[in-house]
């Protein structure tokens, strides 16, 4: 046999070489964010919006359609592209065989997502699925409103279409960002324009897996929730694979763990792979066997490196909610020792563990109180919806910051 010694080291530094390309590209395009993103950059300005129903605007006759199987122009991120119900969704995690909120009962759930192109045009006019939710529409990564459009047909599967007039034909990159059940069937510009994809050469994709937060409970809008502004504030894209009532060891034994989404390939439902892995210790496993929660913390991590062996892993600890932590023991402590003792059993250098009931400076909520139910005791004032268990917007866009600088602090670890 002949030495393999020389094959080995040059596969290593290999990887050595992609982990470090892929730890500064996250970096690099985060710093850029840190300067300007959506949540900071404030508004655009010269954009008319008009919902125009089921009719095609006049202005707009050339079609550039989106199929799930072969997107063509679009850039989207957020859940794999499906079409439930001649309905074109994004689903982002598989819940269980049967139930989600996709409308096909087959366990699928549907979050936020954003959809990109580059429009040369004054006119574009997006066709869109009927729901309740609002569509919100970005013009080079500024929000045209914050409270979004709902549209006027909320039922039914014929398509709508919106009307954004730019006052200008200009080169400019559109962002359409759907809620729920928001779904998108293409784009319309006027004759002489064109829209055409745009640059993902510096893309950062991120996959955050959990629970309720994750999923974004209590957020007036979905993409207003945890994850999504985390994303924001690291210039990622984001699959918010999230799913209520879960963790590594929830009591609702009707729909799958943590450690089953991930065997099961839900940090994979983007259209691309992760460039970065978020996971967590959930509220819903406080009252669980810690042991239990450890040994499913683990295999998960086992299984989410096997998919993704050169993937950074950052895993969050349990969130201090104003209800706990409860009396005896497991509890919202000893649910973040579990996963912190599941990450260093790992011993993995791309796998950190961020701790948050258990910060060296400080817990990251403090207090008893929620909103509308004021004690003064602490920031959970304005951080909590009244359940004490979700967060609210303003508590969204702390958390979302804050797992941000987490991460890349993190990260930094990682690379040295």
């Amino acid at each position: 046999m002949g030495d393999t010694s020389s094959g080995d080291a040059a596969f290593a530094a290999t990887q050595l070489l992609t982990r470090q390309h892929r730890l500064a590209r996250i970096q690099r395009v985060a710093a850029r964010a840190a300067i300007s993103n959506p949540r900071i950059a404030g508004l655009a300005t010269g954009v008319t919006i008009t919902d125009n129903g089921a009719s095609l605007p006049a202005t707009t006759p050339q079609g550039y359609l989106f199929n799930v199987a072969i997107p063509g122009v679009w850039t989207t991120c957020g859940g794999k592209p499906v079409t439930i119900g001649g309905k074109n969704l994004f689903y982002s995690s598989v819940i269980s065989t049967t139930g989600g909120n996709a409308g096909s009962s087959d366990g699928k759930q549907v979050n936020s997502w954003r959809a990109f192109v580059m429009v040369n045009s004054r006119y574009f006019a997006a066709r869109l699925v009927p729901t309740t939710a609002p569509y919100r529409f970005l013009v080079d990564g500024k929000y045209v409103s914050l409270a979004g459009t709902v549209l006027g047909t909320t039922t039914g599967s014929t398509s709508q279409y919106v009307l954004l007039d730019f006052g200008t034909r200009a080169l400019r990159q559109v962002t359409i960002e759907g809620n729920a059940t928001c779904g998108l069937s293409g784009a319309y510009v006027e004759n002489t324009g064109k829209v055409f994809p745009i640059d993902t050469s510096d893309d950062v994709r991120l996959a955050f897996l959990g629970d309720s937060y994750v999923g974004g409970s209590s957020a007036t809008v979905l993409h207003d929730a945890v994850v999504p502004v985390m994303a924001d504030w690291l210039g990622a894209k984001a699959l918010a694979s999230g799913s209520g009532g879960t963790g590594w060891n929830q009591s609702n034994a009707t729909v799958y763990r943590f450690d089953q989404r991930i065997a099961n390939g839900d940090l994979g439902l983007d259209t691309v792979a992760p460039d970065l892995i978020c996971l967590m210790a959930s509220v819903n496993d406080r009252s669980r066997d810690s042991a239990v929660v450890q040994a499913n913390a683990l295999a998960g991590l086992q299984a989410a490196r096997g998919l993704y062996p050169t993937t950074p892993i950052v895993v969050f600890g349990c969130m201090p909610i104003p209800l706990g932590p409860l009396t005896g023991t497991p509890s919202l402590t000893s649910t973040e020792q579990a996963v912190q003792s599941a990450v260093a059993t790992f011993n993995d250098s791309l796998c950190k563990f961020v701790p948050v009931t258990l910060d060296t400076g400080g817990a990251w909520v403090t207090g008893s109180g929620a909103i509308g139910a004021e004690t003064g005791t602490g920031n959970a004032d304005w951080m909590f919806v009244a359940d004490k268990v979700h967060p609210g917007d303003e508590g969204c866009a702390l958390l979302g910051k804050r797992y941000a600088l987490a991460a890349l602090a993190a990260l930094s670890q990682m690379q040295a």
